[in-house]
């Protein structure tokens, strides 16, 4: 990796074990390195993203609802 700051080479350990959160349910062996996938937690936010979308869609329907009554 190259250094921005200087022209040096340098190689890097890098800790990724920290980038995705632990699984608290796993107290199987070797717990402490057991960690949720990537594919997991972007389906997570996938899915919460979608249901805030129909909650809006949903909120703009009944808003939309109340002004032709009006």
């Amino acid at each position: 990796m190259l250094c921005p700051f200087c022209n040096q080479i340098r190689h890097y350990l890098l800790d990724l074990l920290r980038v995705t959160p632990r699984d608290a349910n796993y107290t199987g062996p070797g717990s402490r390195f057991c960690i949720l996938r990537p594919e997991l937690i972007t389906a997570y936010c996938q899915a919460q993203a979608a249901k805030a979308l129909k909650s809006k869609e949903k909120n703009f329907q009944e808003v939309d609802n109340l002004a032709t009554e009006s």
